[in-house]
C-alpha cells in the first residue's frame, strides 16, 4: 500500500486518525496547508462514518501546489450539499468543506461507491 493511503475503521476513532495522517503526510512533504486542513478532513471522514456502513479509505495526494484529500467509501449514496433550515442542528459539513477548500467534489465509482475529495493550497513549511 502506498504511504499516502490509510484504511480506516468505520467508527468515530477514524476522524482523529485521518486528521493526524493528513497532517503528517503534508509535513513529510515539507509543506503546510494555507488554511486548517483538519476541519474539512474531519467533515468528509465523519460523513463516511455517519452515513455509510462500508470500509473507509483515506488518500492524500500532492497536486501542483495543492493537497488533495480523498475519502473512499463503498456506499453508492450521493454526497451533496444540504439546505439548512433555521434551527436545524448538523448538516453543514460539506458547506464547511466548500468554504475552506479551493475545490471539492464527488466521484461515483461503478460498483464501488464514491470518493469525496477536496483540494487545499500548500506552501513551504516556514521552518
Amino acid at each position: 500500500m502506498s504511504p499516502n493511503v490509510l484504511r480506516l475503521p468505520n467508527d468515530a476513532t477514524s476522524v482523529r486518525l485521518a486528521r493526524e495522517f493528513v497532517m503528517e503526510t503534508i509535513q513529510g512533504w515539507g509543506q503546510h496547508a494555507v488554511a486548517d486542513i483538519r476541519l474539512p478532513t474531519s467533515e468528509i471522514v465523519t460523513n463516511a462514518v455517519l452515513y455509510t456502513d462500508s470500509r473507509i479509505e483515506l488518500r492524500v495526494r500532492r497536486l501542483d501546489g495543492r493537497a488533495r484529500v480523498e475519502v473512499h467509501d463503498a456506499d453508492p449514496g450521493a454526497a451533496e450539499l444540504q439546505t439548512h433550515p433555521p434551527g436545524r442542528v448538523g448538516g453543514l459539513g460539506l458547506r464547511l468543506v466548500e468554504m475552506m477548500a479551493s475545490s471539492w467534489g464527488v466521484m461515483s465509482i461503478e460498483d464501488d461507491g464514491k470518493i469525496v475529495w477536496f483540494d487545499m493550497e500548500l506552501s513551504p513549511d516556514p521552518s
